[in-house]
């Protein structure tokens, strides 16, 4: 048995520090997570008690303290009290809400004993009624088994330990909310054991445009498997399968991942998107047979090494002298280098929502002609208020826009690029390896930028100020493109 000492979360500010977020009276054994009522935030269990998120139910509410709810759980519609409750979560039933097993339910001596709780969200009515009132969907992240079943696949492969998922809803019917990002990983927090073979779920907002029946919501998939010793420059990044290695992770539509009522196939029950290390996909409507021409295109590389982690004790960001702040980094692509494609850019920082010369908080530059400034791309990019480094995704381009794609050398012009980003507070980095990836890819960090302005700057087009060659708080990841 336990002792009541309180149950604490710690809120992540994203660049490797914590701060206290709520407290809960209650044993803090026991703890797991899971969406168990499917409203899109993270529920949890700790001791003998259920709390209930209610992040989303209050969004426009501002304390913090009125966001959780002590409950029960249901079992079988009756309310039941969780004793000693050691909890687990799937989707046994496979009906798009997460049931519960427990052990050690009751508290009473000699009467100990484990538990399955049936979760009736979704229990009741015909299906064609119910699969678009389904707010859902399963992201499996698996590693190909070429050598075990028809076509290599393995069908009932547990989801990959330490796989990083996350979700982004293109169309949120609630602009004020879009800024939330959906995010999840396999580990032991899905249970009281050790789960990851359980995939993430992820709840859902509802039909942006329900009298429609075949639009959904439109879905993006990014999936980060932990590198292997095995692949190629393990050491030097991140493995990512998302939709510049399968087109197919952009863009999905929500409604196209409805059970089939007139011929349900038992492989769609649960709506899940399996997402393979080698970059194939299964999934509704998915063809399982499009791979990438190389699987090490999921690979991405930082420039300048990687954003160094700061103190525990660092204190808050520093705030700015002035309102019109912008922060960089330069660098060089030699003549000979491959095309790469830059797919995400990593801020220490607060990024301004405020825009000068041109819609873009974040803009990427060649600037290989200073007098001429040509844009690569651009983003209108968000951070929340508690977060001290912010990880931006480059999403699917508008065909008419820039698609942050870096050619392919000419084989005799060095070309400068310049990230940019418009900033309320920052912490500058010394970034720890400029040349690293001089041999690999041809880059080189050249220097760091940084100007303060009274007026606003046109980020797109004006020049920025050279500062220290190895000083930015500002970074990117980028991975060949093939081509």
């Amino acid at each position: 048995m336990g002792t009541f000492a309180d149950a604490r979360l710690q809120k992540s500010r994203g660049a490797g520090t914590f701060g206290s977020y709520a407290g809960f009276s209650t044993e803090s054994y026991g703890v797991s997570i899971a969406d168990w009522d499917n409203d899109g935030d993270i529920d949890f269990t700790a001791g003998e008690t259920f709390w209930r998120n209610m992040l989303l139910e209050r969004f426009y509410e501002s304390p913090a303290s009125s966001l959780w709810q002590q409950v029960y759980c249901l079992d079988d519609g009756v309310y039941d009290p969780v004793y000693s409750a050691c909890p687990a979560w799937a989707d046994v039933d496979r009906d798009g809400d997460l049931d519960c097993a427990r052990g050690a339910h009751t508290q009473q001596l000699g009467s100990t004993r484990a538990k399955f709780q049936r979760n009736y969200l979704y229990h009741g009515g015909t299906c064609a009624d119910c699969e678009p009132l389904k707010r859902y969907v399963n992201v499996r992240p698996v590693r190909a088994a070429p050598d075990n079943g028809p076509n290599g696949w393995r069908d009932n492969s547990e989801c990959e330990f330490g796989a990083f998922v996350e979700l982004v809803v293109r169309n949120h019917p609630d602009p004020n909310m879009a800024h939330l990002r959906r995010v999840q990983f396999t580990s032991t927090t899905a249970g009281y054991l050790n789960q990851d073979e359980y995939p993430p779920h992820f709840g859902l907002p509802g039909d942006p445009d329900p009298n429609d029946p075949d639009e959904d919501l439109r879905l993006d998939v990014y999936v980060d498997f932990l590198a292997r010793g095995d692949e190629p420059n393990a050491g030097s990044g991140v493995w990512r399968v998302d939709w510049t290695v399968n087109a197919q992770l952009a863009n999905i539509n929500l409604a196209d991942l409805y059970v089939d009522c007139n011929d349900p196939d038992p492989e769609t029950l649960g709506r899940p998107i399996t997402v393979y290390r080698d970059g194939r996909v299964r999934f509704k409507g998915a063809d399982p047979n499009v791979a990438p021409s190389d699987p090490n295109l999921a690979r991405l590389y930082t420039l300048g090494g990687r954003l160094t982690l700061p103190s525990q004790g660092g204190g808050a960001l520093p705030g700015l002298t002035t309102g019109n702040v912008f922060a960089g980094v330069r660098f060089n692509k030699e003549p000979n280098s491959p095309e790469l494609r830059i797919r995400e850019i990593i801020v220490d920082g607060q990024l301004d929502q405020t825009t000068s010369g041109c819609d873009y908080n974040v803009v990427v530059l060649d600037v290989t002609d200073p007098n001429n400034p040509s844009p690569v791309g651009g983003l209108k990019a968000y951070t929340f208020s508690d977060n001290r480094r912010t990880f931006i995704h480059v999403p699917p381009q508008d065909p008419n826009d820039p698609d942050f794609v870096l050619p392919e050398g000419d084989g005799s012009t060095t070309r400068k690029y310049e990230v940019r980003v418009r900033l309320t507070s920052y912490r500058m980095n010394t970034l720890p390896d400029l040349t690293g990836l001089q041999t690999l890819l041809g880059l080189t960090v050249d220097k760091g930028l940084r100007t303060e302005s009274s007026s606003g700057k046109n980020v797109c087009t004006e020049g920025m100020d050279l500062g220290s060659a190895a000083t930015t708080p500002v970074t990117i990841r980028l991975s060949p493109t093939g081509n």
